[in-house]
């Protein structure tokens, strides 16, 4: 079952082609909008787990707020992962703690021999995007550069060792890189550190070009409905390649298939089938 396969029949959470640009709390897209976000975030939206059956697995933050140097414009971005893990006053009083960013290094075992002997040693499973990081290269804070976003010099981006001997897909760096949190938010998809950039009050955030979304974007490709019409381009930052992505794609796939009822993902995390 494709994404294109799916036949929604779900009334009220169906957005289709309501117009998002309207301000009103009380317009039919942020209402239906609402009643999809609810799916997750009510209580007992996942019976039996913690603080009365939430369903947030985890939250991620990426903030400045909390290196002390004083100049404010040269603040290094810090990514950092929150579970509901501190019950010790009960199951249904659970307090976000800090934990390991899934899936991303230390940034200082970046081009190290420890990392390319698990690139290696991994190559296979990243192809498929199916590795698990060892705790034993986990860390709680990710870094993701400093001063403003937009400048390669401050891109993260993953790779071996230059004393490296081995052999090493360039796909396998990409599809590693892509998988990290700071990898993700900078190098790998452009050179953007914020999907979402900050806002104020009553104005609409921007968008990196990752997660720009048109019509034409999340079009299934109509000689393969597995598949998007188009996708973004991106160079590969070590390799000089061309990645094609196409996240906002992904994600509509994905969310109509939940919304169906079919719990398997169609796409990898790249967008890959």
């Amino acid at each position: 079952m494709t994404c294109s396969d799916v036949v929604l029949d779900l009334g009220a959470y169906v957005l289709g082609a309501l117009d998002p640009g309207t301000k009103t709390a009380d317009s039919l897209y942020k209402k239906r909008l609402e009643a999809i976000v609810d799916l997750v975030v009510s209580r007992n939206a996942m019976p039996g787990a913690a603080n009365l059956g939430s369903a947030l697995n985890q939250i991620r933050t990426n903030e400045t707020a909390f290196d002390p140097g004083a100049d404010t414009a040269a603040r290094m971005w810090q990514l950092r992962e929150h579970k509901l893990r501190d019950c010790m006053l009960g199951s249904n009083k659970c307090l976000l703690s800090l934990s390991p960013v899934q899936q991303t290094p230390h940034n200082s075992v970046n081009r190290s021999a420890q990392l390319d002997a698990f690139l290696t040693s991994s190559q296979d499973s990243i192809l498929a995007e199916a590795q698990s990081l060892p705790p034993s290269l986990g860390t709680l804070v990710s870094n993701s550069g400093s001063g403003p976003a937009g400048s390669p010099t401050e891109a993260v981006e993953w790779n071996v060792s230059s004393g490296f001997g081995g052999s090493l897909a360039p796909l396998a760096r990409h599809l590693f890189g892509l998988s990290t949190c700071n990898g993700c938010h900078y190098s790998e998809t452009g050179f953007d550190r914020m999907h979402i950039h900050p806002r104020k009050a009553g104005e609409e955030a921007a968008v990196s070009a990752f997660l720009s979304v048109t019509l034409s974007s999340v079009a299934p490709n109509p000689a393969n409905p597995g598949l998007p019409l188009f996708s973004w381009t991106v160079r590969d930052p070590v390799s000089g390649e061309t990645r094609e992505l196409n996240e906002p794609w992904r994600r509509v796939c994905e969310m109509r298939r939940v919304l169906a009822g079919v719990r398997t993902p169609w796409t990898k995390s790249s967008g890959a089938h």
